[in-house]
């Protein structure tokens, strides 16, 4: 039994390896560095975010966890550019695991856990002077959420969707009209941009694939990823990302029909 166990492992280790092998021969799309993310307060809050998001504007915001009390946390929102440019920052005090943060009007921002249980609350908008204004249930398995500029909050949950798709596994999607670019894929190719087309003939594949990479050419590996329409955004240890459709369309060589 352990046998067959380890021959059976070690068979799709090798379908793995091959086909990252080929993954690597795609052209590559490289990220352009767009910014910087940091705390307002480095000596107290850790360096590396607990989570970040983009608003519709394209403002970045970020959460930051204190390095001794974890319940006392930092947001702060910046612009892209050279240097670190911090347009705001609220200290508050919340118990959440925050996976998302968004804004909202009148300078709230807008906290929420992935995950709740029947009836718990995993939702928290903050006012701009750091005060908790409502809490709330936003639903348990939030595999994303964004707010719009009036306020509305759009929440996406975790689903499994076994309908006909050229493409079988993806975890971020840009839209632009009719295009898709949706990015990643089962083990190997985790950093795969495969484009779409929804017309009325269904769902299909326009032009090639490409790989998304650092702007040195690097492997693009643990990004946080988030999508606004047609522009990708990519964060790591502070550094802020970003590409569109236009150019992953010119790097996968999208047919355009």
């Amino acid at each position: 039994m352990m046998i067959a166990m380890t021959t059976k492992r070690e068979g799709r280790d090798h379908a793995s390896l091959q086909r990252r092998l080929e993954v690597l021969k795609l052209p590559v799309v490289p990220l352009e560095h767009h910014g910087f993310l940091a705390p307002a307060d480095r000596a107290e809050m850790k360096r590396e975010p607990e989570t970040v998001g983009v608003g519709p504007d394209g403002t970045a915001f970020a959460v930051w966890s204190h390095r001794q009390n974890s319940r006392h946390k930092q947001v702060t929102w910046h612009l892209g550019g050279k240097g670190i440019r911090i347009l705001g920052a609220i200290d508050v005090e919340t118990d959440l695991r925050v996976s998302f943060v968004q804004p909202l009007p009148e300078g709230r921002v807008l906290l929420a856990a992935a995950r709740a249980g029947r009836g718990e609350l995993n939702g928290e908008v903050w006012t701009h002077d750091g005060d908790l204004e409502h809490r709330g249930h936003l639903g348990d398995a939030i595999e994303e959420l964004q707010t719009t500029a009036s306020g509305k909050v759009w929440a996406g949950y975790k689903v499994t969707d076994w309908g006909a798709s050229p493409c079988r596994s993806a975890h971020s999607m840009l839209v632009s009209g009719a295009d898709r670019a949706l990015l990643g894929g089962w083990g190997s190719e985790y950093d795969v941009m495969t484009l779409l087309r929804v017309d009325r003939d269904g769902v299909r594949r326009i032009g090639g694939q490409c790989r998304v990479v650092l702007p040195d050419g690097i492997e693009a590996q643990r990004l946080r990823y988030t999508c606004r329409g047609g522009d990708l955004h990519g964060f790591i240890r502070g550094r802020w990302y970003r590409t569109d459709v236009d150019a992953i369309s010119a790097a996968a060589g999208s047919t355009g029909t």
